[in-house]
């Protein structure tokens, strides 16, 4: 495995832990908000303090996943762009050896053809 395909796992997993953590983080709060249901439906001191509170560490955790994820998927389409790569040196490789075997007009062991001519057909 390179240094990039273990690299996405390891980004992958990271990005699991932390949505679960955003999940837990998002149960505690919805349980705080649900507690102080009558001062949020106020407004006010007490909506403001919570997203003071919770506000600015949910979006960072949200911006942290973002960019785990966006870095996780170039490090994927690095893979597949390696993949493919190789897959084509390979098909050239193999066209390459198919090129240098002699073509040869059908019926004659002898007289090799050349690219282009014609068979079974004489002028």
């Amino acid at each position: 495995m390179s240094r990039s395909d273990h690299s996405a796992d390891k980004l992958s997993a990271a990005i699991e832990v932390l949505n679960q953590v955003r999940g837990s983080m998002l149960d505690q709060m919805a349980d705080q908000v649900l507690t102080m249901a009558d001062d949020f439906a106020d407004g006010g001191f007490q909506v403001n303090e919570f997203l003071e509170m919770h506000g600015s560490r949910l979006h960072f955790l949200c911006l942290m996943i973002s960019q785990f994820e966006m870095l996780r998927e170039t490090r994927v389409s690095e893979q597949k762009a390696r993949a493919k790569a190789s897959e084509r040196q390979k098909s050239g490789e193999r066209r390459t050896k198919r090129r240098e075997e002699p073509l040869v007009n059908p019926g004659t062991e002898e007289s090799p053809r050349t690219p282009g001519e014609e068979t079974g057909t004489e002028p």
